[in-house]
């Protein structure tokens, strides 16, 4: 007489259904990390001081592993290729000077100020000041006293600046020659990440009872 068992068939199928589960729970995991680290991301970035643009360049995108189903992985990335700069902290140094605008600056687009050259090509000259022992200047006679914005095309201007004929005022100082800068680390997306790390046993933990 022979025997054959009734529950190989079952034994197949709850160990592939297993497999899915864990392969399921394991990606589920790992997009939950990379929406953490990217949520912790762009908070600190805003606590840095950048824009929406900023925050929203930081993306993430996850990966499944056709190979090791249960190894799937996560990319956080941002889209601006700088941005390590103010992830790490950097000096620049100038071909011989950067000029670093001084408050009285007028803006361009936005808030920030205008360079040299646009200042030049929008208001008018600057001149070059030196004197032994102080860090050179460029001085010009358009300032946020009598202008509030100089894009590429249209210079605003205040209207007591107009009344009183002073949108063109004095000389005064509007860049500092400096040969570097040391700009110090903004924001910490790597604390982020790391932090989601070290979440994913509990988020993992948390997807399997999902899909159980």
């Amino acid at each position: 007489m022979k025997f054959v068992s009734s529950t190989e068939g079952s034994v197949v199928e709850f160990t592939a259904q297993t497999g899915r589960m864990m392969q399921a729970a394991s990606v589920g995991a790992v997009t939950d990390a990379g929406n953490l680290a990217k949520a912790g991301g762009r908070a600190s970035i805003a606590a840095g001081g950048f824009s929406a643009k900023w925050q929203n360049a930081l993306r993430s995108k996850v990966y499944p592993n056709a190979v090791r189903p249960l190894s799937p992985a996560v990319l956080v990335w941002h889209k601006i290729r700088y941005s390590g700069v103010f992830e790490t902290g950097a000096t620049v140094k100038g071909k011989p000077l950067l000029w670093v605008p001084l408050p009285q600056v007028p803006p361009g687009r936005g808030k920030h100020a205008l360079t040299p050259s646009q200042y030049i090509s929008r208001i008018g000259p600057l001149k070059s000041i030196n004197v032994a022992g102080r860090a050179p200047l460029l001085i010009g006679r358009g300032s946020r006293a009598g202008i509030t914005k100089a894009t590429e095309t249209r210079v605003r201007v205040r209207k007591r600046a107009v009344k009183s004929g002073s949108i063109l005022g004095q000389w005064v100082p509007l860049f500092v020659g400096k040969p570097a800068i040391t700009d110090p680390q903004r924001f910490n997306i790597t604390a982020s990440v790391r932090k989601a790390s070290e979440d994913l046993p509990a988020l993992y933990e948390r997807r399997l009872g999902k899909v159980q």
